[in-house]
């Protein structure tokens, strides 16, 4: 560290300092000297409990037998070993509040099982509360007094609603939880029939309720509309206006809903009583986190009626879309359980318009009448508004440091939130309820979720048991929410880390500030990290400024991060923070909360990739790289961890359309995506980010190769043997192989392998061979009638060159293939070579991805069907990846109508099995896309519908793909009620080929830094060792590996 860099540390940086374990264990020894503290202290504590005179009941004797001394050194043993894995393959992290509090396994379930812990608790939903805007009924614990009796602690006798907060085992459970809530909704309802049909009949004539849209009316005149639509605030208002006007009790209340509340009879049934048609429906952005439709499903909701709304172009909820929605619901008399707010979601930490959000649902209260709740997933976001909130004078940060702005110089500069995300962090006040975790941006352990309630009363929608309260402090909330035992340790946690950092801008806003910056940081290496000369180019997904001007502008895009590269990236933090346009660029940039998300894509001869299939590929490979997958994985061996995940094109619509456009993308496929996160403030310094990223850049450029080699039409591909070793590795070559079908006219059916370019083909065509060599083979076939056979194409030359009709490449036959090891060793040859002239061209079609059909067939297993007058062959149709390669020869039709010409089976056309028939003659459907994806070969089962000698109901089209080089989608489009035959068709009893390994396979290609393959114009490749080709030249007999059989005579 230079003189300089330790002279403007700033007193904030020492701060955070001591708040961590840190990246290399500086704060070991105060660690250790807290974890000693714990183990004495609860010693001290067990043996204060006893009286002196009591025994002990683990006496010296007991410690000195045989038996405890080898279960304690068994335990020591394993303790270490599970400490050497934990270290080497996991991510460490540690709290000394959990850890202390785990010592005692407290349970929140009754306060008399945890009375410490449950009152922690409650403080700590009160801390939460308070940070998000709301105004809770307690905020004062302090251990020091915790026996003094205080009653302005409880704010007693407060006019003002006040909030709630619990602790929960993570943010689903708070979403399911805020979601189960939604009894709110049919409260008004049951009370109608309480009125109606039960105890409370002598209200209605003068109980009146306020609507939505601020008018008055006789509660049991109010129609079913009108009751669904009340304010959460007026219905949470009922207990009290009808104790305060009749003196109804609770307990009276509560005897008197039992009949007729949602937890009794359920939601069906309010819904028929009330002649409801329509299901109320939840409203959230399309990028909602998962838990969402699963809890509407838990709860009876059902996932259908979650409806997603449309996001715009950083995955931020549309708001116009979402008026469309609601004015539709006003329309149809639609009742809306809630809309939620993402803020910070989970893939790109973008934050919903929730202010917007807030000043919708009053116009749509005053003007229509439609009322719902508003909760805000801030599961991520939550604690980002500790950097809205100054600090108390009473802080533990003192009032020395200067005010946190965005201009603040410390080491680790403080970067403040943009004003967007200002602006809608700062509404979250306004929300009903809010999902928020200390286990993600509080850094807090698992499991550590939260859920607050604006109105503390709502609560009593989510129990089972009418809570008995003495005072606040002395409640169970054991008996609220979803939840059952739960551990007492998880609130110890938020507490300690709570009280010791500051809900504020000096403490956790100050941590997450720091955050901020070198999130914005990493995301100016990730925007500048490619150039015009790379083969490969980083996108992340927020757009720069420059991006977003309108129309594009690239040679503004370009200036922008030349300008980046120039004042952040190649920059020290301090050179930063001195230059106020660096400052105010690095301001404008990356997502709203601390996520970067980004992809990759590759040129191919400097040409963009536009296959999504294959930018997906490249960016599964990165994510391998960079990520522990697997228990076997050391953690030394990942110096940057990133996660990643799959972004629906149903779900993104045309934000992801937007994002392939930048990635030079086509095709309305699925996205798979990088994510970094940043929680650590340190990366920026001593250029440890610049060492991260350029390790990535080395990684990808080694990728892109592989990529690149993929997708090149290449004579030949290098694949690394799989059970190569690192002192003897093992190169396959990869040429074209046929499966071989017929005797009276050959037929040859390429082996496609979908993750290859140069073998991405179906190939069917008729060929000839030499005279001799096939009356040998003739003769061959009537004694081994049993056995596929397979050519083997010996010239590196492209499947292109092949099907040329009259051309001619030479060949040998494999008899013993076996398509599970075809990549790991050269097949064993069963003759010499020989020449193979191609006649003519049944099929040749390009299975790449843009040419596949958008799902598999429905109603049917679609074949491709050719041959002579005497011997007919099938070979599968393969319409989408990944699928199964499924040929036959001599296969038999019997047909009921219509007639196979000559001419259409030398031509070829298309069978469609339709159904199975059973020995029995039980007649049994058969749907290719409810079979696929098939399991690999071995796995498929004696059950497998394509068996020897099995029959199938069929019909046979015209080939639509009238040319034999035509491309898809849509080259199954038949006439499905006109086959010009229909009939049975009958499998052989043997020469069946049926393969779902190697076609679906992905032989990763070893790339060497000294043996890096060069792709040029023509598709050929240099510098590439030679000893691991086999050319062009034919296989020698006598040092090729030959079977004994026929063939080694001639």
């Amino acid at each position: 560290m230079t003189k300089e860099t330790s002279e403007h540390f700033h007193h904030v940086n020492n701060m955070i300092a001591s708040w961590f374990f840190g990246p290399r264990a500086e704060n070991k020894e105060f660690v250790k000297e807290f974890y000693n503290n714990i183990i004495d202290l609860q010693a001290e504590g067990r043996m204060s409990y006893f009286d002196t005179a009591d025994p002990k009941f683990i006496t010296t004797q007991m410690q000195n037998s045989k038996e405890f001394k080898d279960n304690m050194e068994y335990l020591r043993s394993q303790l270490n070993k599970l400490l050497e894995k934990l270290n080497e393959r996991t991510v460490p992290f540690c709290n000394l509040g959990y850890i202390a509090a785990l010592q005692y396994n407290q349970k929140n379930i009754a306060t008399e099982g945890a009375p410490l812990t449950t009152m922690l608790e409650i403080g700590v939903g009160n801390q939460l509360c308070e940070m998000l805007g709301f105004n809770p009924a307690n905020l004062n614990i302090n251990l020091d007094n915790i026996d003094k009796e205080d009653e302005n602690t409880y704010n007693f006798g407060s006019q003002e609603i006040q909030s709630w907060g619990h602790i929960t085992c993570d943010g689903s459970v708070a979403n399911l939880e805020s979601i189960w809530s939604r009894n709110l909704k049919f409260y008004p309802l049951s009370l109608s029939l309480a009125i109606e049909e039960g105890q409370l009949s002598f209200i209605g004539k003068n109980f009146s309720i306020e609507l939505a849209n601020g008018s008055v009316k006789l509660f049991k005149d109010c129609t079913t509309w009108e009751l669904l639509n009340l304010r959460p605030t007026t219905v949470l208002d009922i207990p009290e206006r009808l104790y305060q006007k009749y003196g109804i009790t609770s307990q009276f209340l509560q005897a008197s809903l039992k009949d007729y509340i949602i937890q009794t009879v359920g939601k069906d049934y309010l819904e028929q009583k009330f002649g409801i048609t329509k299901p109320s429906l939840y409203f959230a952005s399309s990028t909602h986190h998962y838990s969402w439709p699963k809890g509407c499903a838990i709860v009876g909701i059902g996932s259908g009626n979650l409806k997603s709304v449309p996001v715009d172009y950083a995955a931020r909820l549309d708001i116009n879309e979402l008026d469309k929605v609601l004015a539709k619901c006003v329309r149809n008399k639609q009742a809306v359980y809630a809309v939620v707010a993402i803020m910070g979601s989970t893939e790109q930490g973008a934050c919903d318009p929730l202010t917007d959000i807030v000043v919708l649902r009053e116009r749509y209260q005053r003007r229509y009448g439609l009322s719902f709740e508003i909760h805000a997933d801030a599961a991520w976001g939550g604690y980002f508004r500790t950097m809205l909130i100054e600090p108390s004078k009473n802080s533990p940060c003192g009032d020395d440091s200067e005010g946190h702005d965005e201009d603040g110089d410390t080491f680790v500069p403080i970067l403040a939130l943009n004003p967007y995300t200002r602006k809608h962090l700062y509404s979250i006040k306004d929300c009903d309820s809010i999902t928020i975790d200390p286990h993600k941006s509080g850094y807090i352990p698992y499991p550590d979720g939260g859920l607050c309630y604006q109105d503390q009363r709502m609560r009593y929608l989510v129990t089972w048991t009418s809570p008995v309260v003495t005072r606040p402090m002395e409640e169970s909330i054991g008996i609220y929410g979803v939840e059952g035992s739960k551990p007492g340790a998880a609130p110890v946690a938020a507490w300690l880390s709570h009280d010791v950092i500051g809900l504020h801008q000096k403490g956790y806003g100050a941590l997450l500030g720091q955050a901020t910056f070198t999130c914005s940081k990493i995301y100016c290496h990730w925007a500048t990290m490619s150039t015009d000369k790379d083969n490969f180019i980083v996108v992340p997904f927020n757009m720069l400024p420059a991006e977003k001007l309108n129309p594009p502008n690239s040679k503004e895009v370009k200036k922008q991060k030349q300008k980046i590269r120039e004042l952040i990236v190649t920059k020290s933090n301090l050179d930063i923070i001195k230059n106020e346009e660096a400052m105010n660029l690095i301001k404008k940039v990356g997502s709203d909360l601390i996520i970067n998300t980004f992809a990759c894509n590759f040129k191919v001869n400097g040409k963009m990739n536009e296959n999504i299939d294959e930018a997906n590929y490249l960016n599964r490979r990165l994510f391998e790289k960079f990520s522990i997958t697997s228990y076997k994985q050391a953690n030394k061996s990942k110096p940057l961890i990133l996660t990643s995940t799959m972004l629906r094109q149903s779900a993104y619509g045309n934000c992801l359309t937007n994002f392939k456009n930048r990635l030079g993308l086509k095709g309305d496929q699925d996205l798979y995506v990088l994510i970094n996160v940043v929680m650590s403030p340190w990366p920026t310094e001593f250029d440890f980010i610049t060492t991260l990223t350029k390790t990535f850049k080395e990684n990808l450029k080694e990728l892109a190769e592989l990529s690149i080699r993929r997708n090149i039409k290449t004579t030949a591909h290098l694949i690394p043997s799989i059970e190569e070793n690192q002192l003897n590795e093992k190169f396959c070559y990869t040429s074209h192989l046929f499966v071989i079908q017929g005797t009276d006219e050959i037929y040859l059916v390429h082996l496609p392998i979908f993750q290859l370019a140069t073998h991405r083909y179906q190939v069917i065509i008729k060929a000839e061979i030499p005279t001799r060599i096939m009356e040998k083979y003739k003769d061959f076939r009537k004694k081994n009638f049993s056995k596929v056979l397979i050519l083997w194409c010996q010239e590196n030359i492209t499947i292109d060159q092949i099907v040329i009709e009259g051309s001619s490449f030479t060949a040998c036959i494999i008899k013993d293939f076996d398509h599970s090891i075809a990549l790991k060793e050269y097949p064993k040859i069963s003759s010499i070579t020989f020449r193979v002239k191609t006649i003519k061209l049944l099929k040749k079609r390009n299975l790449g991805l843009p040419y596949q059909d958008a799902g598999y067939p429905k109603d049917r297993v679609p074949f491709y069907i050719y041959g002579t007058k005497n011997q007919l062959h099938i070979d599968h149709l393969l319409l989408k990846s990944p699928s199964i390669q499924l040929s036959a020869e001599n296969v038999k039709i019997e047909l009921t109508s219509g007639k196979f010409t000559k001419e259409q089976k030398e031509r070829g056309a298309i069978v469609h099995i339709i159904a199975k028939e059973e020995k029995d003659g039980t007649i049994i459907d058969l749907y290719e896309v409810a079979m696929q994806p098939f399991p690999d070969t071995k796995y498929l089962g004696d059950s497998f519908f394509f068996k020897t000698n099995n029959y199938f109901h069929v019909e046979l089209y015209e080939d639509p793909a009238y040319d034999p080089t035509s491309n898809g989608p849509g080259l199954d489009n038949v006439d499905s009620i006109s086959p010009f035959a229909i009939g049975k068709l009958i499998l052989p009893s043997v020469g069946l080929y049926i393969d779902s390994h190697l076609i679906n396979i992905d032989p990763i290609i070893k790339i060497k830094k000294d043996e890096i393959a060069k792709c040029t114009s023509t598709g050929s490749w240099r510098k590439c060792p030679k000893q691991l080709f086999i050319n062009a030249e034919k296989v020698d007999v006598k040092t090729s590996p030959v079977h004994t059989s026929f063939f080694a005579s001639l």
